[in-house]
């Protein structure tokens, strides 16, 4: 409704034009105006507001009637009426009218029309901008709707000045520092109020502006706003303990203004920091501290002797609690007891106080005796009982102890006469008196220190006093100290009563295991072992192993013995051990034992033999060379242990002779032949190994060893006995795949095992091989090393070859037929040949193979030529070879391979040279599958029959790359690792120098089997 009335309102007054009253216009309605005055000032606003409808009706519409008619309604508070009335008005009349009715409009409804507002506010002028944006301001901040107001005077652009400051002013409330900051700074200074310039500058301070905040106020140090600024500024400096600057801050505030109470004593506790005495004392004056309070600064400023003068001035009554305090330090016992304070819990430490001072002047018996005298004083009996306690011992302390007791009996008393009487040898006395008190309050009992008293006492006595005893029965503390006096009158039923089920100290656990160790020897070890475990004593480890020994477990027992020192055992226990030790063939610790006692030593040394590898060599020897008459059995262990431990120190020519010694006693025990051929295989003596190993590795002792059988396969090998390696090759491949074996073979040494089988166990293998080229050397040279030559460089080849192997153990000769192809980029295959040849392997342990061969090229159409041919892989080998790896993830391989072929009958010589080496990773086990990245360097040099003069000409190039290989293993068996094998190259070359191709680049891809 308010909205309709405005937009009425906006378009109504903007075609209204405000016209004067003529003289005679004046003249009639005077008569109403004068009495509507009247009847207003009557508070008669409704007569008043008829009177002006009167004169209305003569002059219809005239603005100065409807003004006036407008305030009648305003405060008459009819708020239709005056909204009416204003619509009649024009808006040249109506300056400072709107606010009016928007006030009586905030008092008819909670909120404003904001909206209704917004669509009027560019008609009002300045002035009445600013009285509504404080009206409705006012309303909301009353509201607590500040948030609101703020955001509503933001939306009124451009502000006017005053309105502006209203807008800080709710920023400021809001806690909006920055808005308030830049609200204000918008407005030049002179249109800034004193309280806006203070608003700036505490915004400016807060916001870390201190140095523009100073710009508004250094020319008038005496504004509020200076005084603000340099206030706040101090709470910083003092906060951040800049008391230097804050000096400067305090002299500006006293200088134009005034400090506070609490500035003062801000800078108070400056010059108590300072020691600023004769400042802080000048603040005290201005503080008008009380003379408790200057006590205080004078002691803090060293001035005891001013203090204590206006200590003797002060009345106690002010302050009594410090009275109290200063009187301790400054007067006597008697001078304190002279002062009258009137409450009763400051009575109470005054007489606290004198019995301190007389007790500490030495007049212990005269506040003794007013202790027991005057009942007021019954304050100071936890104080005369500390003195009493503080006495040294003797009679006086005695005698002041049973005073205390008779006046009252409490556990200190109790505990200080009981313990007096036992230090003056009279237990009895000090029993009779603790009796009395039985069976203890619950205090008492959880203190422990008198329950354990009387059962000290008890325990001295002979025999003990059963009835005292029995008044513990009670307690619910100390049950195995007095289960163990019951055990000591012989009560052990008592005993088991009390503990049974209950125990949880060492000692509880001892009673137990010593009440039970006749009739259950079983849980008195139980008992014995719990209480080792708790509190660990060596009484405890005798009884243990002597339980242990009682009850058939002689290893325990040992074991136990021997966990105590030397030192606590008797000769009884030293013998015991040693006999132990013969039981469980323990002779070194045996021996140690028996040597401390008294016992015979003779019959030791028989029993030597028994002594293992697993002791210090040198002194093992030793012990064993003590042995000089001794049985078959004995004599050939004794020589077994000799030759192990001389083994182990590489002295093999006496283990040898211990070998022998024993073999000669025993030549059909299998352990000595087995170890005797492992001494002579370390001793390169194979074939003598060999003889033994075979014999021990037949016998059923070594039946699933798989190791041995291993052994026996390669020194098989050595002595050139195929029939036998491949035998006990599969002896050591069937055992490893038993589930009870001996010696189990790593996945690495059982695929070498496999792998050799597999090479030696076949004469024939099969290779075949393939490979697509793009951009290879040329198989033709030209004359000259610039021409080009008329042949397509060779783009594929092919070839299979069958070879076969005479001696399978040596595999360093053998017979092969060869067949190749060659093609071209138009035709893959073609110029085939055929290649009969030998081939033999010089060297042992160099993969070096020298063959001379004939060889026919093309098929059906060349001639056969002989040829000679070198071939060698090198660096392949150890942990760089290429072979498979079964526990290794990845590794890396290397190889040099060299081929070089000369064919006599024309000259022509093809030499190639080439390096790999890259790094394998590993896939599948089932497929043996690994792929290998790798760099390369290869070298090739030809030396062939020109095409255009058909004499020799020469090339030579120098190639390196990149090359990615796969190989799988295929055909896995039970003694054979694989029969396939596949692999796939895939090579890029890059020709650094040479001139056997004209491209710079080259790829291929090779494709290989293996069977």
């Amino acid at each position: 409704m308010i909205r309709i009335l405005v937009v009425f309102l906006l378009v109504f007054t903007a075609s209204v034009s405000a016209e004067a009253m003529t003289d005679y216009q004046k003249f009639r309605t005077y008569p109403y105006i004068e009495k509507a005055y009247r009847l207003q000032q009557k508070d008669d606003v409704t007569g008043a507001i008829a009177e002006i409808h009167k004169a209305l009706a003569l002059v219809p519409a005239q603005p100065e009637l409807l003004v006036l008619l407008l305030r009648y309604q305003i405060e008459a508070k009819d708020q239709a009426a005056a909204t009416s009335t204003l619509q009649q008005i024009p808006q040249s009349e109506q300056q400072g009218l709107y606010p009016l009715l928007l006030e009586l409009q905030l008092q008819k409804q909670s909120l404003p029309d904001l909206p209704g507002l917004d669509l009027l506010w560019p008609l009002f002028n300045a002035k009445d901008q600013l009285e509504i944006a404080r009206l409705v301001s006012s309303r909301l901040i009353a509201l607590k709707q500040e948030q609101q107001a703020y955001q509503w005077l933001a939306t009124k652009r451009p502000l006017p000045a005053e309105v502006l400051k209203l807008h800080a002013a709710l920023a400021e409330s809001l806690r909006l520092t920055d808005q308030v900051i830049r609200d204000l700074s918008s407005l030049d200074d002179s249109q800034l109020s004193e309280e806006d310039k203070t608003r700036l500058v505490m915004a400016l301070v807060q916001k870390g502006q201190a140095d523009q905040a100073f710009l508004l106020i250094e020319s008038e140090p005496k504004s509020e706003a200076a005084l603000m600024y340099y206030r706040q500024l101090l709470q910083q400096q003092i906060a951040l303990q800049d008391w230097t600057a804050a000096l400067t801050s305090f002299d500006f505030i006293e200088t134009h203004h005034q400090l506070t109470p609490d500035e003062k004593q801000q800078k108070l506790q400056w010059a108590l920091l300072q020691n600023n005495w004769p400042m802080a004392f000048e603040l005290a004056e201005q503080l008008q501290l009380n003379c408790w309070q200057r006590i205080d600064l004078y002691m803090q400023a060293g001035e005891e002797h001013q203090a204590k003068a206006l200590f003797l001035q002060c009345p106690s009554i002010d302050n009594p609690d410090s009275w109290l305090v200063y009187a301790e330090k400054w007067l006597s016992a008697d001078e304190i007891s002279q002062e009258y304070l009137a409450a009763e819990h400051l009575q109470a430490q005054q007489r606290r106080l004198v019995a301190q001072k007389r007790l500490s002047a030495g007049q212990y018996q005269q506040v003794l005796q007013q202790l027991l005298d005057d009942p007021k004083q019954s304050a100071q009996y936890e104080l005369v009982l500390a003195s009493a306690q503080a006495l040294p011992a003797g009679p006086v302390k005695m005698q002041s102890m049973q005073k205390l007791h008779q006046y009252k009996a409490s556990a200190p008393t109790l505990d200080e006469l009981s313990y007096q009487y036992i230090l003056a040898g009279e237990s009895e006395k000090a029993l009779q008196l603790l009796a009395k008190a039985l069976p203890f309050d619950t205090e008492t009992q959880q203190k422990k220190l008198l329950p354990e008293r009387v059962l000290e006492l008890l325990k001295q006595q002979n025999p003990i006093d059963t009835a005292v005893l029995a008044k513990t029965d009670s307690w619910a503390v100390l049950a195995a100290e007095r289960a163990e006096l019951w055990r000591l009158t012989g009560r052990c039923d008592k005993t088991l009563t009390m503990l049974s089920g209950k125990a949880n100290t060492a000692s509880g656990w001892r009673s137990l295991a010593l009440c039970q160790e006749e009739q259950n020897a079983e849980f008195a070890l139980l008992h014995w072992q719990k209480a080792h475990q708790l509190q660990g004593q060596d009484t405890d480890v005798l009884n243990i192993a002597y339980l242990q020994q009682k009850l058939n477990d002689p290893a325990a027992a040992f074991l136990s013995f021997t966990s105590l020192d030397l030192s606590v055992l008797s000769d009884e226990d030293k013998q015991n051990t040693a006999q132990l030790a013969l039981e469980l063939d323990e002779l070194e610790k045996g021996e140690q034992y028996l040597l401390v006692s008294s016992a015979d030593q003779a019959a030791w040394y028989l029993e030597a033999a028994a002594l293992k590898r697993k002791q210090q060599n040198e002194a093992a020897l030793v012990y064993l060379n003590k042995i000089v008459r001794t049985n078959k059995e004995q004599w050939v262990r004794l020589h077994l242990q000799k030759a192990w431990i001389y083994q182990a120190m590489h002295n093999f020519p006496a283990a040898e002779q211990a070998w022998r010694a024993a073999l000669a006693k025993a030549p059909e025990q299998a352990e000595l032949h087995a170890g005797y051929g492992y001494l002579l295989v370390g001793m390169k003596r194979n074939k003598e190994a060999l003889a033994h190993l075979r014999y021990a590795a037949k016998q059923p002792q070594y039946a699933k060893d798989v190791a041995i059988a291993g052994q026996v396969a390669y020194l098989s090998a050595e002595e050139q006995d195929a029939e036998d390696t491949l035998y006990w090759l599969k002896q050591s491949i069937d055992r490893q795949h038993q589930a009870e074996k001996q010696n189990a073979l790593s996945k690495t040494e059982l695929y070498r095992l496999k792998r050799y089988h597999q090479t030696i166990a076949k004469n024939w293998q099969l290779t075949a091989s393939k490979a697509l080229r793009h951009g290879a050397s040329l198989t033709v040279l030209g004359s000259a090393a610039q021409q080009a030559p008329d042949l397509d460089p060779v783009r594929n080849e092919a070839s299979v070859r069958l070879e076969h192997f005479t001696d399978t153990l040596n595999r360093d000769q053998s017979l092969y037929l060869q067949v190749s192809a060659n093609g071209s980029s138009e035709q893959y295959y073609r110029n085939f040949g055929q290649e009969f040849g030998a081939a033999y392997k010089p060297l042992q342990h160099t993969n070096l193979w020298l063959s001379a061969a004939l060889q026919q090229y093309p098929l059906g159409e060349g001639d056969w030529r002989a040829l000679v041919r070198l071939t060698g892989d090198f660096l392949n080998q150890g942990k760089w070879q290429s072979e498979w790896q079964p526990e290794q993830d990845h590794w890396r391989e290397r190889k040099l391979f060299v081929d070089a072929v000369y064919w006599p009958v024309d000259g022509q010589i093809l030499l190639q040279s080439k390096f790999e080496q890259g790094k394998v990773v590993r896939y599948d086990d089932s497929l043996f599958q690994v792929t290998r990245a790798y760099v390369l360097s290869q070298l090739d040099y030809r030396k062939q029959k020109a095409l255009d003069t058909n004499l020799n000409a020469e090339g030579w190039q120098w190639t390196t790359g990149l090359g990615l290989q796969s190989r799988i293993g295929l055909g896995e068996t039970h003694y054979d690792a694989y029969r396939h094998k596949l692999e796939m190259n895939l090579e890029w070359q890059y020709q650094m120098v040479g001139d056997l191709s004209t491209d710079q680049h080259a790829l291929s891809l090779q494709l290989s089997y293996q069977y």
